[in-house]
């Protein structure tokens, strides 16, 4: 929701805020409350004074969620002050937050927009994201590390209860309660695939007693594509077709070339080799004589100098619409 000022004449009306720093000019529809721990219920009042003779009524409230009014006078006496108090549930939040809310005023016409922002963040954090992903090449041991970092009060215990399929993890103490590290290997012999698994921790928080962190594994061969398939997606028949990259990588390459066909009619396949021998790029293209309204499903089947690899085949998806 964006807001702004929408008024006539409202100079009678003094919105202040309390807690000014000496020589400084703090914005008194603004509140920053900084950084609180997710769960954290922040309170704050916004001071409405009126300077004028008359009373100044409030005809109405816009409130973005979860931030909600606790307390919202309909009528500013004259020569008076009321307090417009603000509460903001943390609990379902993570990460920045703002929140806004906007009182119109019946007399004089006017809208006036107040702010809460700050920072929510979680009693049990994993840094930099709660996940793993790892891709490496068959034969090639790679390992990453995350840190699990404690801003609770009481100290923080760990014991990893479920280990993934895909490679072992590894927990280490940084600073007792309060910091850990774990780090996943994806071991030389790992199968080359992807896999899609999960991490259990065991923890000493009331409020966090099980952590979850994802494990995302991809081992290629030596020679793989990018991306596995080709989407073409939905295409308007009788209009022009976008085309499409497909990179094909050969590890350590230097002389590396390849063939494309295919057995979908109509497609097009462009070969372009990289300056270092070790890639080629594909552009795919529909072209738009051979297009027939209906599904588009084939393969793109790449012959290659590699002794090991001398065939992929690449899956093609997509439709042309009726016109």
């Amino acid at each position: 929701m964006t807001c702004r000022w929408i008024y006539a004449g409202v100079s009678a009306l003094a919105f202040l805020a309390g807690g000014a720093l000496a020589g400084a000019t703090p914005d008194p529809s603004h509140h920053r409350f900084g950084e609180v721990l997710e769960g954290t219920v922040v309170e704050h009042e916004f001071a409405l004074r009126n300077d004028s003779g008359e009373p100044m009524r409030i005809s109405g409230a816009h409130v973005s969620p979860p931030l909600r009014l606790d307390r919202m006078p309909a009528v500013i006496p004259p020569r008076g002050q009321v307090a417009l108090k603000l509460r903001l549930d943390t609990r379902a939040l993570t990460g920045d937050y703002e929140g806004r809310v906007v009182l119109a005023f019946r007399e004089p016409a006017a809208e006036r927009e107040f702010v809460m922002e700050g920072r929510v963040v979680p009693p049990i954090e994993v840094l930099p994201h709660p996940a793993f992903f790892v891709s490496t090449a068959r034969g090639t041991a790679k390992s990453t590390s995350l840190e699990i970092v404690n801003r609770e009060e009481a100290p923080l215990e760990l014991s990893i209860s479920r280990q993934p399929e895909a490679a072992p993890v590894a927990l280490e103490t940084l600073e007792a309660g309060r910091r850990y590290r774990l780090t996943l290997t994806v071991p030389t012999d790992a199968p080359a695939g992807r896999i899609t698994d999960r991490l259990e921790l065991k923890t000493s928080s009331v409020r966090k007693p099980v952590l979850y962190v994802g494990v995302n594994t991809q081992v290629r061969e030596r020679v793989y594509t990018f991306p596995d398939a080709v989407d073409l997606g939905r295409l308007p028949a009788g209009n022009s077709r976008p085309a499409q990259t497909l990179m094909v990588y050969q590890t350590g390459g230097r002389d590396f070339s390849i063939t494309a066909r295919s057995d979908i009619p109509g497609l097009r396949v462009q070969a372009e080799r990289g300056p270092n021998g070790d890639r080629v790029q594909l552009t795919v293209s529909l072209a738009r004589e051979k297009a027939t309204p209906g599904p588009i499903e084939g393969t793109i089947r790449l012959t290659t100098n590699d002794p090991d690899f001398p065939e992929i085949r690449v899956p093609v998806r997509g439709a042309v619409l009726a016109e």
